[in-house]
């Protein structure tokens, strides 16, 4: 039993030293500075009418709050995509110091592929990618979403101004 846990345990342990990287590097950039605000949800929920009735100042202090939300969900996209990365290299380092254990016309994915369905560590390492890729397409997808719905409410703030 305790061999089954060890892989586990050692990249849960190397998880979080890669993880504490790049929130250190983070830090330096002050890109951990972002504070999420709240009312961001509110905005994004608004219907047409409610959204009809705010000022000019209003539907620019939305577009700004919003943007910063976009930055900061991409931002945490951006950690899962370093992850994964970390997770892939770890994979494909075990697969080259196994390289000749496969047959020489074995395709590279389908070595890959049996790398982690065989190898407790590699399995835990590809179960990380698919978690991550979760978060990378969700957060990619609300920044996404996000920035669209703030350059909106640019547009109608520069609209409004106009009138």
């Amino acid at each position: 039993m305790n061999n089954v846990e060890k892989p586990n345990d050692y990249v849960n342990q190397e998880f979080e030293k890669v993880i504490s990287k790049i929130e250190s590097q983070s830090r330096i950039f002050g890109l951990n500075k972002i504070n999420i605000d709240t009312t961001c949800s509110v905005y994004l929920m608004m219907t047409e009418d409610e959204i009809s009735r705010l000022s000019p100042e209003e539907l620019a202090l939305a577009e700004i709050r919003l943007s910063s939300y976009s930055f900061t969900l991409q931002q945490h996209s951006n950690k899962a995509n370093a992850i994964k990365n970390w997770a892939n290299r770890c994979i494909r380092i075990l697969l080259a110091k196994n390289w000749n254990a496969y047959d020489k016309y074995m395709p590279y994915d389908a070595r890959y592929d049996h790398m982690v369905s065989s190898n407790e560590y590699a399995n835990r390492l590809g179960e990380v990618m698919s978690e991550q890729q979760i978060l990378i397409d969700e957060f990619a997808y609300l920044a996404q979403a996000t920035q669209h719905v703030s350059e909106s409410f640019g547009r109608l703030a520069k609209i409004r101004r106009k009138e």
